[in-house]
């Protein structure tokens, strides 16, 4: 029964896959299924603890899962038996899902006739009816991917085909979970391809400053076409043998799987080491049923993100279609294609050719010029520096002139100078000269002022007991010590009489034996 379970849970998720778009393993984890299988879930609280599920995912097909598992698990519990079986709601409805995913994805032509989207989520209604009945309705889901991938084409009235699978809601509500949306018909074609012109210009794919222009010189080119397509071979006929490196990548050019394998392949060649110089998108002629991939929002998206230049020839006249407007050269035809890349090689040879013959008649006059030119030059050297020179003679000789000047003027206070300092010099001796004889004058005059030499004449110093010079007799008292200091020695004496009265001293007479002496 585990082994059962299993692949229908692989099977339910392969299934999923293909209504998302994504992997199967971003639905969820083989270890994921396989330990589904083992615990058998039974409501969404044991789903999240099973590693691999979150909120997210329960949310959007937990109940899914849950449902197979308990129709599994009712069917294995219950002996087959003759008698009518009788089925609660749920499981009913899982039933019923379970038949729908056994149907896979489903293609259904219609006309909208009621269209909108969540304006926070994304998400996106649609509600398309029978051209032909014009009572049958069929209610569409669609997933905010593609809600915003196909917005150019929900509108009321427009014819599509819508693909997806379907199921059944919880409520019993029945619709379709759309995982594409195709025009249907000439004018719907038409419709669509306005519509997300108008769109992708808005978004600037067509703005000529995004334009890669390809190498001058293309070397290794990425081919995208179909295998056994007649616009392969029309497209390395008109190549021919130049040693060009071609990668070619085959891809569906119309059907469900084309714009898918169209994204992969411009992705793949992107990412070949080192990068290509050109990428070739191309196919034969077609109505515009057959063509419309290239109108496609996804394959315009590959070609404006392509890092390599893409050139597309489509193979149709008169019209452009939406890859041609993005590509960044575009030309009608496979053939075109090829000789778009051979012209530009075989002008970049002819330029190299005429090159080579121009050389040296270039050359020749090229030097002819540069002999010319340096003639011209070397006579305005020339005259330059005779220029030069004689306007550099005319301002040394001033120099010259100014410098002798200077000179003449330097030795003349030179010879002012010297006689200056011969007179100061002749002004000095006799200043020398009078001040040698002033200072004998002042010398005689202070030896004759000296005290000594007064003393040896005869006179005398008197100090008082109080050490005071005596000049007047009435400075001292009777009794009073004096000290006498003749010319050698002192004396000491004792006044015993003093006479103040008069106002001239009056020196006692020498005594003749002092003229004697």
């Amino acid at each position: 029964m585990e082994e059962n379970l299993l692949a229908r849970l692989e099977e339910i998720r392969a299934q999923l896959a293909e209504r998302y778009g994504v992997p199967p393993y971003k639905i969820l984890p083989n270890a994921t299924l396989e330990e589904m299988a083992r615990r058998c879930p039974v409501n969404k609280e044991e789903l999240l603890r099973i590693k691999g599920w979150g909120a997210k995912r329960v949310a959007l097909y937990g109940q899914i899962f849950l449902d197979a598992i308990r129709m599994s698990s009712s069917i294995a519990a219950t002996p087959p038996t003759q008698e009518e079986q009788v089925f609660s709601v749920a499981e009913f409805l899982a039933l019923l899902n379970r038949l729908l995913l056994d149907i896979g994805t489903v293609r259904v032509q219609g006309e909208i006739v009621q269209a909108s989207v969540h304006p926070m989520y994304g998400y996106g209604f649609i509600s398309i009816k029978d051209t032909t009945t014009k009572d049958h309705t069929l209610d569409c889901y669609l997933p905010r991917q593609y809600a915003a991938l196909y917005s150019h084409l929900l509108d009321q009235g427009t014819e599509v085909i819508v693909a997806g699978v379907p199921s059944i809601y919880k409520t019993g509500k029945f619709r379709l979970t759309v995982t594409r949306v195709e025009p249907f018909g000439e004018g719907a074609i038409k419709k669509a391809f306005e519509a997300l012109k108008k769109k992708l210009q808005a978004k600037g794919y067509f703005d000529p400053a995004h334009k890669q222009l390809p190498h001058p010189l293309i070397r290794t080119i990425g081919l995208l076409t179909s295998e056994g397509g007649e616009a392969k071979k029309d497209f390395l006929t008109n190549l021919g043998n130049f040693g060009f490196r071609i990668y070619f990548y085959p891809i569906a050019v119309q059907g469900e799987r084309a714009e898918q394998t169209i994204k992969e392949g411009i992705a793949a060649l992107n990412r070949l080491s080192p990068p290509l110089d050109i990428i070739v998108l191309t196919r034969g002629g077609g109505s515009l049923e057959d063509l419309k991939v290239f109108n496609s929002e996804q394959v315009a998206d590959a070609i404006y993100l392509s890092r390599i230049p893409v050139l597309t020839g489509i193979g149709h006249e008169g019209n452009q279609s939406i890859a041609d407007l993005v590509a960044d050269v575009a030309v009608s035809t496979p053939s075109m294609a090829a000789r778009y890349i051979t012209e530009r090689r075989q002008f970049l040879l002819d330029t190299l050719n005429k090159l080579e013959k121009d050389l040296p008649g270039a050359a020749g006059q090229l030097f002819s010029s540069a002999d010319d030119s340096l003639r011209h030059v070397t006579d305005l050297l020339c005259h330059s520096y005779a220029k030069h020179l004689a306007y550099s003679r005319l301002r040394l000789t001033g120099t010259a002139g100014k410098l002798q000047l200077g000179l003449e003027r330097i030795f003349t206070s030179f010879r002012t100078l010297h006689a200056n300092f011969l007179q100061a010099g002749n002004s000095l001796a006799v200043l020398l000269e009078r001040t040698r004889g002033n200072l004998a004058s002042a010398e005689q005059l202070l030896h004759s002022l000296n005290p000594a030499h007064v003393l040896r004449r005869g006179y005398s110093i008197v100090y008082t007991a109080h050490r005071s010079l005596l000049r007047s007799a009435d400075e001292v008292h009777q009794g009073e010590p004096l000290t006498i200091y003749p010319s050698q020695g002192k004396v000491t004496a004792i006044v015993q009489a003093h006479q103040c009265n008069e106002k001239k001293n009056i020196l006692p007479k020498r005594s003749q034996s002092s003229k004697k002496l």
